[in-house]
């Protein structure tokens, strides 16, 4: 008689197994907590100026939590997704990304993380990679700095400079 074998699923494993799964109920979670926290803290509609703070993160929450059950329902047809070292990439370049705008500001970490990602990473030419950086720049810093009046968060270097 033949013995079988029962192989122990790691960690990963079984995560890698219910990815499909899980990322769908995360962002369901956060996409309702963004909701009520636009609802309760920031207000959705004033009658008299219109949106609030709460308008635009309300839409997008709620628009992400329909595609996030939506993911959710349609997951068991998914087959199981198979990471390489480069799929990971995307997730650590903005994990640097968030942790830089501690360091340095949001502004410098967004041109840190476009000229590294064009240049390492989707190897375009120092030409293209400096146009598209200063394109995007222009429009971070005119849609949000000049036009909706958001400040960035600073970061230690800013706070220092002052």
């Amino acid at each position: 008689m033949e013995e079988k074998k029962t192989e122990k699923k790691g960690f990963f494993t079984i995560l890698s197994d219910h990815l499909p799964q899980i990322i769908p109920v995360c962002t369901s979670v956060i996409s309702v907590i963004w909701i009520v926290l636009s609802f309760r803290k920031y207000g959705f509609w004033d009658e008299y100026k219109g949106p609030k703070t709460g308008f635009f993160p309300t839409i997008i929450a709620i628009v992400m939590l329909a595609i996030s059950i939506f993911a959710l329902i349609t997951s068991g047809k998914v087959k199981k997704p198979e990471f390489d070292k480069e799929s990971w990439m995307a997730a650590i370049g903005l994990l640097t990304m968030v942790v830089l705008t501690y360091a340095i500001g949001m502004e410098l970490s967004i041109l840190a993380f476009m000229l590294i990602w064009l240049r390492m990473y989707e190897k375009c030419t120092w030409r293209t990679t400096l146009v598209t950086t200063s394109i995007v720049m222009a429009l971070v810093i005119g849609a949000f700095r000049f036009w909706l009046q958001i400040n960035f968060p600073l970061g230690l270097l800013g706070l220092l400079i002052g």
